[in-house]
């Protein structure tokens, strides 16, 4: 997993973390009230009016553990055990990439290629798993959280009893 992401795990970040989030999300169309609305879910002021990002980092390093497991597994495989309706959401577009990272897109348009073809192998196979796409990014619950709702909600409502 990330590097950069497991070593902000419970810092401490400065009074105008929030504002900064926000401004930086703005780069992706995220409304900044959105932004800063995650950037606080995922932080805790502390006294002094510095953040202390969350997960902490022992609660990080557990949680990046799990998914380095279910990575090594695949993207599908970790579903195997699954025979309850599950409802999974793809992102359509890609994140742009960061400045002198331009090789991640091709490297990203693959990988989510290489998904889609496996999500579509395993609902063929599998009733229970419904697979949605989106037009949005991998931040589409900020981007656009009334579609994901929608697309939840109807599955929701389609559930037996």
């Amino acid at each position: 997993m990330s590097e950069g992401l497991l070593a902000s795990a419970g810092t401490i970040a400065p009074p105008e973390y929030i504002e900064e989030k926000a401004v930086d999300s703005a780069r992706f169309g995220i409304p900044a009230d959105r932004a800063a609305a995650t950037a606080r879910a995922a932080a805790r002021p502390l006294p002094d009016g510095t953040w202390q990002t969350l997960p902490e980092r022992a609660e990080a390093l557990e949680i990046f553990d799990e998914l380095n497991r279910i990575f090594a597994l695949g993207v599908t495989p970790w579903l195997d055990g699954v025979d309850f309706p599950l409802l999974l959401v793809q992102a359509c577009r890609q994140l742009p990439p960061a400045p002198g990272m331009e090789w991640f897109g091709e490297f990203s348009a693959r990988f989510a290629q290489g998904v889609s073809e496996e999500l579509a192998t395993l609902t063929r196979t599998r009733p229970t798993i419904i697979v949605n796409r989106i037009d949005a990014t991998h931040l589409m619950t900020m981007e656009t959280p009334e579609a994901v709702a929608t697309l939840v909600a109807g599955f929701v409502r389609g559930l037996p009893g």
